[in-house]
C-alpha cells in the first residue's frame, strides 16, 4: 500500500507533467489538459490537507513548539502533567499567544501536540 506521501509525490509529478506539455496540442486537447490539472490542484489540496490536518497560525505554532520543548525536557515526560503544569510555567511571551486563542484554537494546537506525540512514539 503507498503511503501518503508517495500518493502526494506521484500526484505532484502528474500535474508538472501536465503543466509542462500545455500549448503542445490542438485547442479541444489544451482545455482538457486544463480540466485534468484543475481536478489534480483540487485533489493535492485534499491530500494535503489529509497529511496535515492541523494548519496552525504563527501563534499556535510557536506555543506548539514550546510545548514539545517542554515535553522533552521534562523530567515527568506524560502528556498530562506537561498540560497541567504547561501554562504556570510558559514564558509570559508565549504565555501572551495562548491567553488569546479562542477555545477551537486551542483545541487545535492539543490535537497537533497529540498528533506529535503518537509520532514521537512510533519513532
Amino acid at each position: 500500500m503507498k503511503s501518503l506521501q508517495q500518493l502526494i509525490s506521484e500526484k505532484e509529478s502528474e500535474l508538472q507533467n501536465l503543466e509542462d506539455s500545455l500549448g503542445l496540442g490542438f485547442p479541444i486537447v489544451e482545455q482538457a489538459k486544463m480540466v485534468q490539472i484543475s481536478h489534480l490542484q483540487l485533489e493535492l489540496e485534499d491530500l494535503r490537507q489529509i497529511e496535515d490536518p492541523y494548519q496552525l497560525d504563527d501563534n499556535q505554532q510557536i506555543v506548539l513548539e514550546w510545548l514539545e520543548e517542554y515535553y522533552a525536557k521534562s523530567q515527568w515526560p506524560f502528556p498530562f502533567y506537561v498540560l497541567k503544569h504547561a501554562a504556570n510555567d510558559m514564558p509570559a511571551n508565549i504565555f501572551g499567544f495562548y491567553d488569546d486563542f479562542t477555545m477551537k484554537e486551542e483545541y487545535e494546537v492539543l490535537a497537533a501536540f497529540a498528533q506529535w506525540g503518537l509520532e514521537q512514539e512510533e519513532a
